[in-house]
């Protein structure tokens, strides 16, 4: 369960990955918020940020699933009041 799950992760990057490259044109021209690096290089290292979460959250639910409940409820919160501050 634990490789099928950190396939899951990798193969989700992946595929975000090249649908970044194959809409790169899109995201050139598009893209009129605040960035740190380039539209492109933003999406790869956010959708990087998410597949540790997800991975690490996987680990955590298969020793204890009363506390990856718990850190998934406190990350839900934090990203609903995120949306109203930002």
């Amino acid at each position: 369960m634990q490789r099928l799950l950190m396939y899951i992760g990798i193969g989700l990057f992946a595929l975000w990955t090249l649908a970044i490259f194959v809409n790169a044109s899109i995201y050139q021209e598009t893209t009129l918020q605040p960035i740190l690096f380039g539209p492109m290089s933003d999406a790869i290292l956010f959708m990087a940020v998410m597949v540790t979460a997800f991975l690490l959250l996987a680990n955590v639910f298969r020793k204890s699933e009363k506390t990856a409940n718990s850190s998934l409820l406190i990350i839900g919160l934090i990203s609903i009041v995120g949306i109203f501050i930002v």
